[in-house]
């Protein structure tokens, strides 16, 4: 495993990859955040990471603000596993912008009873791959966000997402007081 932030307190702490031909190999999982906060990945430029297990943007309670930017094109998160966003924390991001792309077998968006404000946006070319029925699975009532801009997609294999309270339509729902935006195609 890696982790950017381990313990409450290790906050602030920055991994920037950067260039075709910069890789990070993991064999296990990947922590943003395990307790810390303010931690940020940023993967651009064509770098790629990859890890054999899943993927965490903000773990533990404790942890707060974290995030992941993958940017520009040939840039690439690739997990064997889930792509977690604010497992039981709360205000994590994973932004994917101008080419990147993130992939994994599914995806949680704030799981824990003190989850809120985790975001996952993609912007620019580039998205989010994940395959059905695991979907990417957000906790509609605590405020998770999916916002997709038109063109771009949340590669869903039956252009679903997949919510915690059933199916949800893959154009614009909203669940409770959580919100799921895909705008365009999937």
């Amino acid at each position: 495993a890696a982790v950017i932030g381990r313990n409450t307190g290790a906050d602030s702490n920055y991994v920037w990859l950067t260039g075709v031909g910069t890789r990070w190999f993991i064999g296990g999982d990947l922590f943003v955040g395990s307790n810390g906060s303010f931690n940020r990945l940023v993967i651009s430029n064509g770098a790629t990471v990859t890890n054999n297990g899943n993927g965490y943007i903000g773990y533990g309670s404790g942890s707060s603000n974290n995030v992941v930017l993958v940017t520009g094109a040939g840039s690439l998160w690739t997990n064997s596993g889930n792509v977690n966003i604010g497992s039981v924390s709360a205000f994590n991001q994973l932004v994917i912008s101008n080419g990147g792309v993130v992939a994994g077998n599914g995806g949680v968006v704030g799981s824990g009873s003190t989850s809120s404000n985790n975001v996952v946006l993609v912007t620019g070319a580039g998205g989010l791959h994940v395959p059905c029925p695991t979907g990417l699975m957000p906790r509609a009532a605590l405020g998770a966000l999916v916002d997709v801009e038109i063109g771009l997609g949340i590669a869903l294999d039956d252009h679903r997402a997949v919510g915690q309270h059933g199916d949800v339509p893959a154009h614009h729902h909203a669940l409770r007081e959580g919100l799921v935006r895909l705008h365009g195609e999937c």
